[in-house]
């Protein structure tokens, strides 16, 4: 419904990302970014403000396309973050960051890395789903084979 309307893919996970923090319904944030608002006017009109992007990394390549959205966080007290000003393509690629580091349980600074390697985040999506799928399986398999041996014990 949100591409629908016109959000391209990448943006729909800001859509959901400040309507879930304003505790409004999705359709809302569209109408009001759909009438030519930036991202972070957006989120400051719904009683937002910038320091809900951040996500804590240990590292961050001042040449990355992280690098000056982190420069503004590192170089402003936390009580000031309110203040930041952060361009609609550093909100869309640290909310991107935020949402896919936290589902996977990934380490931010590797997505950070495939994504300053020219990944797009549909690409990064799918390469940590396919590794934590393996991953998983994998696991799977061993503990199904340490059952296996302690039934064989029990007999």
């Amino acid at each position: 419904m949100i591409r629908e309307r016109g959000i391209p893919p990448y943006e729909i996970p800001v859509v959901l990302f400040i309507a879930k923090r304003a505790h409004i319904v999705p359709e809302v944030i569209t109408d009001f970014r759909l009438r030519d608002n930036a991202w972070l006017y957006t989120t400051l009109h719904f009683g937002l403000g910038p320091e809900i992007f951040y996500v804590p990394v240990g590292m961050v390549v001042k040449e990355s396309l992280y690098g000056k959205a982190y420069g503004y966080y590192k170089h402003k007290p936390k009580k000031e973050w309110k203040t930041i000003v952060l361009s609609d393509d550093d909100i869309i690629n640290l909310v991107n960051l935020k949402l896919i580091s936290e589902y996977y349980g990934y380490p931010p600074e590797k997505i950070m890395k495939m994504r300053s390697g020219g990944k797009d985040f549909f690409s990064i999506n799918d390469e940590i789903r396919k590794e934590k799928i393996k991953e998983n399986g994998e696991r799977e398999l061993r503990a199904k084979s340490e059952r296996g041996k302690e039934k064989k014990e029990i007999e």
